[in-house]
Parts: C-alpha cells; sequence; structure tokens
C-alpha cells in the first residue's frame, strides 16, 4: 500500500491515498463519532464509518503510573519516530506481506512544541471480531482454533515481527474463527532471538492472569498444547537452540 505524507502547521499525517484526499477531515469524523467503543488491552478504539468503509480510531493514551500523571503526551527523543507515525509505517509494511493485522490508514501526529507530540491511528475495522478474551468468556475454543492462532503467532514470528504485548485482548478472532493481531505500537521488525520466547511466556502469563480474574473463562492446558503445536514447526526450527529448548520447557511446565 502506498501512503503519502500530509503536513500543515504542527499536524503531520500519514495516509493511504487510495483512500484518502482529505486526511484531516478522517480525523475530525473520527473524533466526532463514538457510537461504537471496543475494549482494548490499554483504553478503547472508536468504531465509525467513513465514506462506506468500518474503521477503528485508537487515540494513544500514556499506560501506568506515568499515565495518571501525563494523560496523552508523549516526549519528543532524538532519532525516534512518533509512536502512531511508527506503527502505521509497522502495519503497512506487514500488510503488504499478507499478515493478518488491520489495514492502515492513517495515523495523525500533533507537535505540542519542541519537545513533545499526541496523535492518533486509524485503520480498517476487522468485520465481526472479538478479542480472544471475549470468545473465552463465552465458549471454548476447539483444538484446531487454538491451532490456528499458535499457527498465526508462528507466521509474524517467521517474519521477524516481535508484537510488544502479545495477550489475549490483542488477539481477534473473526467471524470465520481466524485469528488476527492488533495493537502494534512500540513493535518493530528484529533479529531472530530469544525475545520470541517471550512473546509466547507473555501470552500465557496474560491468559493465566484473565482466567484468575474470570473463573469461567474457558482455558485450559490443554488448550494451550494445542496453541504450542499449532507455533511449533516453521518457526522454532530456525531459532538458537536455547530458545528451541525453552519453548520445550514451557510446554512442560506451563
Amino acid at each position: 500500500m502506498s501512503y503519502k505524507v500530509y503536513n500543515k502547521n504542527n499536524i503531520c499525517i500519514l495516509y493511504n491515498n487510495e483512500l484518502l484526499d482529505r486526511p484531516e477531515a478522517l480525523f475530525e469524523t473520527g473524533c466526532q463519532s463514538n457510537a461504537d467503543t471496543a475494549d482494548t488491552a490499554r483504553g478503547s478504539a472508536l468504531f465509525f464509518e467513513y465514506r462506506d468503509t468500518e474503521l477503528a480510531f485508537k487515540h494513544y493514551y500514556r499506560g501506568g503510573l506515568i499515565g495518571r500523571l501525563v494523560r496523552d503526551t508523549y516526549a519528543r527523543l532524538p532519532g525516534s519516530s512518533p509512536r502512531m507515525l511508527a506503527e502505521f509505517r509497522l502495519l503497512n509494511e506487514l500488510h503488504k506481506q499478507k499478515l493478518p493485522v488491520p489495514a492502515p490508514v492513517a495515523a495523525r501526529c500533533e507537535h505540542g512544541g519542541i519537545l513533545s507530540y499526541r496523535g492518533d491511528l486509524v485503520s480498517k475495522r476487522i468485520p465481526d471480531a472479538k478479542t480472544l478474551y471475549q470468545h473465552l468468556c463465552l465458549k471454548p475454543l476447539s483444538t484446531s482454533q487454538w491451532q490456528s492462532i499458535g499457527k498465526t503467532i508462528s507466521r509474524f514470528h517467521g517474519a521477524n515481527v516481535c508484537h510488544a504485548d502479545l495477550n489475549a485482548s490483542n488477539i481477534l478472532l473473526d467471524a470465520h474463527y481466524h485469528p488476527w493481531l492488533i495493537d502494534f505500537d512500540k513493535s518493530a521488525i528484529r533479529p531472530d532471538g530469544g525475545w520470541k520466547l517471550d512473546n509466547i511466556k507473555r501470552l500465557r502469563r496474560s491468559l493465566d492472569k484473565l482466567k484468575r480474574k474470570t473463573p469461567g473463562m474457558h482455558f485450559c492446558e490443554a488448550d494451550w498444547q494445542a496453541l504450542l503445536a499449532g507455533y511449533d514447526a516453521p518457526v522454532v526450527s530456525r531459532q538458537p537452540m536455547y530458545a528451541k529448548l525453552g519453548l520445550i520447557v514451557l510446554a512442560l511446565l506451563a
């Protein structure tokens, strides 16, 4: 997908020029159309329609302790790209590789002087999709569906995509139970290494934490083993030996 850059005053927008001709109008619409909201790992995504296309609008909020003090302003560090622009570029690259991610539409960065910025990201909405956590609160997934999730994570790892926050709220399943990954803030394409095992461990911690929080959630050890079985061959065979052994130990001890 090609994209263009729009600059005006303190605003910078990267946008899909095949879909948009006035990118600033898109964000005015997105900010004002909050009819449908979905929970995500950090805050919420706002769904709206623009030119007969269902879109998702995300404003970047700070998390953790600092988020209580500074709601949505980020420091501009030398040599670094604003987070929303970096996520747009990464999504664009992953979409070109035909990985299951939301198609990026536009990212807006508003500079607050020379030291700070805030911003938003708009992507295409995945129709009839729920988070993995939402699905598990309703009913169990089949073994093949868990394996499909593992295979999807394997595809991303095979492309050396490190998801910075792989958890049960950032995995979506659509109406056909096809998995998608969302929320690539602070994620990157990285050299092969032990971070792949860290990604898998992070997902397991997420599932265990949500299971403790929601006792009726449909998740058990057999489900996790099915996910690992789906993940196994394509990526593990290309990882360093210590990472391969780590996944084996994780499968035995999880």
